[in-house]
Parts: C-alpha cells; sequence; structure tokens
C-alpha cells in the first residue's frame, strides 16, 4: 500500500470584492492518504471558504449537517 498525497494546495489564495478582502492569502495544506483533518481558526480566517474551493472541487459532499471528504484511495 502506498502512502500517497491526496490533496495538496500550494500557495493558494483567494480574494473578494475585486481585491479589497483576501479570504485566504498563500495556503499550504497537504493531506495524505488516510489521514484525518480538522480545520480550525478564528473568525472571518478562511475555513468556509477553503471548504467552500473543496465542495466546488469535488473533494467534499454536504450530507445533512456533516460535511464528508470523499477521495478515492489508491492501492499499489
Amino acid at each position: 500500500m502506498c502512502i500517497c498525497k491526496v490533496v495538496e494546495i500550494e500557495n493558494l489564495t483567494k480574494t473578494y470584492e475585486k481585491g479589497s478582502v483576501k479570504a485566504l492569502n498563500g495556503v499550504n495544506l497537504t493531506i495524505e492518504q488516510g489521514e484525518f483533518v480538522a480545520i480550525m481558526g478564528s473568525f472571518g480566517s478562511g475555513k468556509s471558504t477553503l471548504l467552500n474551493i473543496f465542495l466546488y472541487l469535488g473533494l467534499v459532499f454536504h450530507e445533512g449537517s456533516e460535511l464528508l471528504f470523499f477521495f478515492i484511495y489508491n492501492y499499489f
């Protein structure tokens, strides 16, 4: 079995309102196969923005009141 990178984000930036509000600035994140990840931070730190990007990319789906990560595991 291979320990594979499932998600790798480098220098992710998300700006709203024509450049006036940076919701994410230089985010780096690696999630490897089998890891459990919690996204924590203060109010306005970009948690929801990051999860919305994951939703848009199809890495997360919403079921009721829970967000579930949906990754395809590769076994070698």
